[in-house]
């Protein structure tokens, strides 16, 4: 693999890279279950030393590796940095510890792809296409969590698998210095490169387009889809920033006027619907009732409302410190002015609404601070709406076909 192509047929190589990609997507409904007798047994910090140690042990193979074929001193260095570098994520993730796993999961895929792609490419572009290869799978895997009750599609974890293979690809790069990769792209290499780079763009377009009405829309007119509306995790949502001098910063997937029209048209209904809802443990059974496809604005009006509630509870907590107390009071007491001034009705017109000793109560306990910024909704996209968004990823996607198609017009080089 470091000098020499494979010596089996290219389609085991192949073969190899489907079977474990189809490990990594067959443990997709079985995670949680491994993952918790994992957790019971030894504990979550055992993923992240599970990770660590197969890091190091590569570490120590590839640094007998080039002691055997004596490279230079950058290779040493290289090989430090990469290596370095995988700890260091696997550290930085120690507060999910599980995550840590996906650093070997695609580490060890992009290393797969690599080697099958040996067969038909021994230039320098192998490295990045075997990264994107890698990336591209990973967003596959989430696509698939998200379609998989109980489980969530997650941006973040589509960054990680990508960053292991980013590293990985560098390590051989930088560190193990394949003799037999060597020079510029060939134009079979760069069609390649560009198709596949235009493949990961376009699956990461395709994610930043589902948005909740476009899973409502399969939802109604795919047969068999209507579980699509019961999801708990939206891959993307855009919305709009709000900076209220009076109240903070919160996030709502709706504008001013539609704020206001929402609530003069379905603030008494909201408002009945919130009233089923009095106690803090219906959270769950509320989330999973209003959906972001089923309801949007029911959703937002009832997660303001259990926050504010939530906090409420926590404040008048006697067991906690009296700064966390406070700090409690001050979210509760901002979270009701943001449902007083942009869903009027419907607290207005609930049960929920506070009367005069409680705002007393809430405004004597409430931390004195300068800044709020709401939790709620924040994880939506406000600097772009989707159009702009998708104009974004389909300008490089266009060019990158373009290119491949004319670099593959072009006479293909046989590997040497």
């Amino acid at each position: 693999m470091l000098d020499t192509r494979p010596k089996e047929n290219e389609s085991l190589s192949w073969l190899w890279v489907g079977l474990w990609t189809m490990l990594i997507l067959a443990t997709i409904p079985l995670a949680r279950a491994i993952a918790s007798r994992l957790e019971d047994s030894a504990g979550t910090a055992v993923f992240l030393w599970l990770t660590a140690g197969t890091i190091v042990a590569a570490l120590l193979v590839a640094l007998r590796a080039l002691a055997r074929r004596q490279l230079a001193l950058g290779a040493y260095i290289g090989l430090t940095v990469f290596g370095g570098a995988l700890l260091g994520v696997a550290w930085h993730l120690r507060g999910n510890p599980v995550e840590t796993f996906h650093l070997v999961q695609y580490g060890i895929l992009s290393v797969l792809i690599y080697r099958a792609l040996l067969h038909r490419c021994s230039d320098n572009s192998i490295y990045l296409l075997s990264a994107v290869l890698t990336g591209s799978v990973g967003i596959l895997d989430e696509w698939i969590q998200w379609l998989i009750p109980e489980r969530y599609w997650g941006f973040r974890d589509v960054v990680i698998n990508f960053t292991a293979a980013v590293l990985a690809q560098g390590l051989l790069a930088s560190g193990l210095r394949p003799k037999l990769i060597r020079g510029w792209p060939s134009g079979d290499s760069l069609r390649r490169l560009c198709f596949g780079v235009a493949t990961f763009l376009g699956m990461l377009c395709l994610s930043f387009a589902n948005t909740p009405d476009r899973i409502a829309w399969y939802a109604e007119r795919i047969p068999g889809a209507s579980f699509l509306l019961d999801s708990q995790s939206m891959m993307v949502e855009y919305g709009y920033r709000y900076e209220d001098p009076d109240i903070g910063v919160f996030r709502s997937r709706f504008n001013d006027a539609e704020l206001t029209d929402l609530d003069r048209i379905r603030g008494a209904e909201v408002a009945r619907i919130l009233d089923e809802y009095r106690g803090d443990g219906d959270w769950n059974r509320f989330r999973q009732i209003y959906t972001v496809p089923r309801d949007a604005y029911v959703h937002e009006t009832g997660t303001h409302l259990f926050r504010r509630n939530r906090h409420l509870i926590l404040a008048r907590d006697p067991s906690r410190p009296d700064r966390k107390r406070r700090d409690s009071y001050f979210i509760a007491q901002r979270e009701n002015l943001i449902l007083e001034k942009y869903f009027p009705s419907a607290i207005g017109d609930s049960l929920h609404r506070w009367g005069r000793p409680t705002r007393r109560e809430v405004d004597a306990g409430a931390a004195e601070r300068d800044s709020y910024e709401s939790w709620v909704s924040v994880s939506l996209i406000t600097e772009a709406n989707r159009e702009q968004v998708l104009a974004a990823f389909l300008a490089p996607i266009g060019i990158l076909l373009v290119l491949g198609r004319i670099v593959g017009r072009r006479p293909r080089n046989p590997v040497p």
